[in-house]
């Protein structure tokens, strides 16, 4: 059943890059992100482990390639301050099993390559993406209600943003407008408490699924 398979889950460099900082403006109105200490122990503890319990945690190669160029940008310090300490988290991780970077030479830009692999395993594998780009999140939207699409198997995608607090919401009134939403184990999902110790990732590599 669908429904049991540990689905995917893709992260996006846009939330990456505010997982841990709030957007914010200065005092000449510029735009500005202050580090919030609860927000990166709510995404990167409980948040992250949830996530990890039940599914398999990937960001594209192109997505992490984006955050090591952002990490050299000599020209905006905060963004380079920021991709800096999410590479951290994400080697960590990564050395863990927590987290898989998959791609090749040949795999499109980061927001192409999401709606990519939401394209190749839309009828074989549930999906997640955490994306804060409200445009690529209509498109994934899209991409759930495709009606050329044979869905028979009942896989789904679910788009969520990492909130003000960290934790992980839906992003508010996508697709109302033209669907309803129906429950799905990712929806039901639970923070894991702090003394349970999260699965690891599966060891095949989802690309070749």
């Amino acid at each position: 059943m669908a429904a049991n398979e540990r689905p995917y889950i893709f992260i996006d460099t846009c939330s990456l890059l505010e997982s841990c900082w709030n957007r914010t403006s200065g005092t000449g109105g510029e735009e500005r992100f202050d580090y919030s200490k609860s927000k990166d122990e709510m995404f990167w503890g409980r948040q992250f482990a949830s996530l990890v319990s039940m599914g398999d945690v990937i960001i594209p190669k192109r997505n992490y390639e984006e955050l090591v160029k952002h990490s050299r940008n000599n020209a905006r310090p905060d963004l380079a301050s920021r991709a800096k300490h999410v590479l951290q988290k994400i080697a960590t991780l990564h050395r863990e099993g927590k987290i898989q970077i998959v791609g090749d030479e040949n795999d499109p830009f980061a927001d192409a390559i999401l709606l990519s692999v939401a394209l190749k395993f839309r009828t074989q594998k549930n999906m997640a993406f955490i994306t804060q780009d409200r445009k690529l999140s209509e498109d994934l939207e899209s991409i759930r209600h495709f009606k050329s699409v044979d869905n028979r198997n009942g896989y789904d995608i679910k788009i969520r943003r990492i909130s003000k607090s960290g934790a992980l919401e839906e992003h508010r009134g996508l697709g109302t407008h033209k669907h309803r939403e129906h429950k799905h184990e990712f929806d039901r999902a639970r923070p894991v408490q702090e003394t349970e110790k999260p699965k690891t990732t599966s060891s095949k590599g989802w690309w070749e699924s």
